[in-house]
């Protein structure tokens, strides 16, 4: 999965809490 992917590296970065935010909002619009 490209998310998967994306996710890793955001998290890599500290950025965990920004993706999962943006990974809810998306799964609650679709």
């Amino acid at each position: 999965m490209a998310l998967n992917a994306f996710g890793h590296r955001v998290i890599g970065r500290g950025g965990a809490r920004k993706v999962w935010d943006f990974v809810s909002k998306q799964c609650l619009l679709t």
